[in-house]
């Protein structure tokens, strides 16, 4: 008798959905993963150019001395205003403008009587 010699099946194994879905779902992470860096990086080189936009706006002008003998004069007729304005009384005798427009209205409200 001859022995059968079995072949050793060879399985073929077939993706089943889900390992489909995730190679696919590897290979898309990857794709925003190198997408997002590249906007990050564009990101960065459009916020220095800004940056340095600004900077170049707001960059303080030299200024100009001015000579001393300016410099304390003024200096002199601030002090002097300061000086001015400490000595003037807290509380004026100036009327306000609520007690004028009351004074006004009760003159107006008074019977005007012509004697002839």
């Amino acid at each position: 008798m001859a022995i059968k010699k079995s072949a050793a099946k060879k399985s073929h194994h077939k993706k089943t959905f889900l390992e489909k879905v995730g190679n696919k779902a590897s290979n898309i992470k990857d794709d925003l993963i190198a997408g997002k860096d590249h906007l990050v990086e564009i990101a960065g080189e459009a916020f220095d150019s800004v940056k340095e936009g600004i900077q170049h706006i707001t960059k303080k002008k030299k200024t100009v001395k001015k000579s001393a003998k300016k410099t304390v004069a003024k200096k002199a007729k601030v002090a002097a205003k300061k000086v001015v304005k400490k000595a003037a009384p807290k509380k004026a005798a100036k009327p306000t403008a609520k007690k004028v427009a009351k004074r006004a209205v009760k003159e107006s409200a008074k019977p005007v009587s012509k004697k002839r």
